[in-house]
């Protein structure tokens, strides 16, 4: 059929399709996910298991071992790496070339098997996880410097850092420049052979104290209690004042008496400095089905609203804010497709004009007869 002719016959039915094209164009241009780079899946799952205190030997037998075990039958796989490092367990799982469909639900049938091992009881529960390039490719960094206390910054820099989790669609927040918090139990070998002991028991007294035990339930009438002994520590002077062991007189031993506990903070493996000051920078991740644009707007509110708060000596900077480039982008989009636009119609008037015959009148018949 001619497309031509049936317009022409056709034009209210060709005029409401025109309409539709516009409208339904529209509403996609609108919805249509504006990112710097896609997302790419490369189809690989993780598994961590961090079990402090472990030797690498009892990792393998222990954790990986049973893992790899439960994960084997599971389809698709290609290929299973495993590393047994000191305190933690990494297993990494490669697929083979799936949809996200397919590989969202070989990613709920791992964990699945993975929840059927029977870990030991000092290890943290598993972490599992995909890896896709969002993981590694930071929407926007943020950068907090300080001539402040550095106490003073460190607070403000966590409550950011929670805040920025918060965010709807941020995936993960990478701190540089920023040392976490932990405790330190610095032991005198003097003191220790003062008082009969070993580091393996200052090491076990804390172990065993800093605990949070499950003792089942408990039914009374209609109603059922879940018992649970709550013992892990909450600050520095719960582990100072555990008892190690009593001696001969009945007197304890605490862990105060042989060491000195302290709240510290790592040593710094990343420098940060922003015009000769010391900072903290933030790297912001996104989850795969968020919109980069939406997120970096409410970050940049969220710290518009600490510049208000903080006290003076702090100042934030923003860079690798990829809005800039996906907004130039969506600009040159735009100006190429009005210019198009344009040139079309102009070339489309001008073809008219010049391929326009003229309209002969009734006059004209005469004269020429």
């Amino acid at each position: 059929m001619d497309v031509a002719k049936f317009s022409v016959k056709n034009p209210i039915l060709v005029n409401l399709l025109m309409i539709g094209l516009f409208v339904f164009g529209t509403i996609a241009l609108l919805r249509m996910p504006t990112e710097l780079n896609p997302d790419i899946n490369f189809n690989w799952v993780i598994i961590s298991v961090p079990y402090p205190g472990a030797s690498p030997t009892e990792i393998e037998n222990q954790i990986i071992d049973p893992i790899e075990t439960e994960i084997s039958d599971v389809d698709k796989i290609k290929e299973i790496l495993s590393t047994a490092s000191e305190g933690v367990a990494v297993v990494f799982i490669k697929l083979e070339d799936i949809s996200d469909t397919r590989f969202r639900e070989i990613l709920n049938d791992v964990k699945s098997e993975v929840d059927k091992v029977d870990l030991p009881d000092d290890a943290e529960d598993p972490i599992i996880d995909d890896f896709s390039s969002g993981e590694f490719l930071p929407v926007i960094d943020i950068n907090m410097s300080f001539s402040i206390p550095e106490a003073n910054a460190l607070k403000i820099a966590d409550d950011l850092e929670e805040d920025l989790k918060d965010v709807d669609g941020v995936g993960k927040v990478q701190v540089s420049g920023y040392a976490d918090r932990e405790i330190w139990v610095e032991i005198d070998p003097e003191k220790l052979n003062a008082y009969n002991l070993t580091f393996e028991d200052v090491f076990m007294a804390i172990r065993v104290r800093n605990l949070n035990v499950p003792g089942g339930n408990i039914s009374i009438g209609k109603t059922e209690y879940l018992i649970r002994s709550i013992g892990e520590y909450e600050n520095v002077e719960e582990i100072s004042n555990t008892v190690v062991r009593s001696n001969s007189n009945g007197r304890n031993i605490k862990v105060r008496d042989v060491a000195k506990v302290s709240n510290r903070r790592q040593e710094l493996v990343i420098l940060s400095r922003l015009n000769g000051d010391q900072s903290i920078s933030f790297s912001v991740s996104k989850k795969s089905e968020a919109n980069s644009l939406d997120i970096i707007d409410e970050i940049k509110l969220l710290v518009e609203t600490y510049k208000n708060r903080v006290p003076d000596g702090v100042e934030f900077g923003f860079f690798n804010d990829n809005s800039v480039y996906i907004n130039r982008v969506i600009g040159i989009l735009k100006n190429n497709a009005i210019t198009g636009m344009i040139l079309i119609a102009f070339i489309l008037y001008v073809n008219l004009l010049w391929t326009q015959e003229p309209v002969k009148t009734q006059s004209d018949l005469t004269h020429a007869n």
